[in-house]
């Protein structure tokens, strides 16, 4: 659960106690399912065919080292 944390610790306005947030919070997997996305791969970036927005891919191949 640490990626969650990290996405909601940026939309956190509080900055100053990101640790006493991470201990509060619980998370429990209710539910998942499996859901295809359609991506073309134009210019570097895949985008998104219905929706319209663009992932660089060369971004996407560098968050593997993160």
């Amino acid at each position: 659960m640490k990626s969650s944390f990290v996405i909601l610790n940026i939309a956190n306005t509080d900055k100053k106690g990101p640790a006493d947030l991470a201990s509060s919070i619980n998370f429990t997997l209710e539910d998942y399912s499996l859901v295809f996305h359609p991506f073309k791969i134009i210019a570097g970036e895949f985008i998104h065919t219905k929706l319209g927005f663009s992932l660089d891919i060369n971004s996407l191949v560098m968050g593997v080292y993160l």
